[in-house]
Formats: structure tokens, C-alpha cells, sequence
């Protein structure tokens, strides 16, 4: 049976999801840092890989795609 679908309290902010990426790749977000540069970009798509082949070798019955 499928749950029903709430619609989120807040909306999504987009610069949120920069901050949270940016911890991923080490931004520490500090009150004058601005916003990630491009080696955390980097540092946060190299961790993100390693996340998912640790997954993928640890759940290889899952498929690939959706």
C-alpha cells in the first residue's frame, strides 16, 4: 500500500543544497567563506563516486538504473 504524499514544510532553497554538497567535499560554511569554489565541487563528485562503488560492491544484486 503506498503512503500518501505530504507535501514538504519549507520549500527547497537552492543554495541549500550547495552547503550541504560543500560539507561532502570539506566547505567548512563559515559566516564569510561565500559559496563553495570549484575544488570542492571536485572533492564532493570524488566522494560521491567512492560512496557508490562501496554500495555497488556491497549490494551488487541491485540494478543500475532506475
Amino acid at each position: 500500500m503506498p503512503r500518501p504524499h505530504h507535501p514538504a514544510r519549507h520549500p527547497a532553497q537552492p543554495g541549500r543544497g550547495a552547503a550541504l554538497g560543500g560539507k561532502l567535499g570539506g566547505f567548512l560554511g563559515r559566516k564569510g567563506d561565500g559559496q563553495p569554489g570549484s575544488m570542492v565541487v571536485w572533492r564532493v563528485f570524488e566522494a560521491l563516486a567512492l560512496i557508490t562503488a562501496t554500495f555497488r560492491f556491497f549490494h551488487p544484486q541491485l540494478p543500475a538504473g532506475p
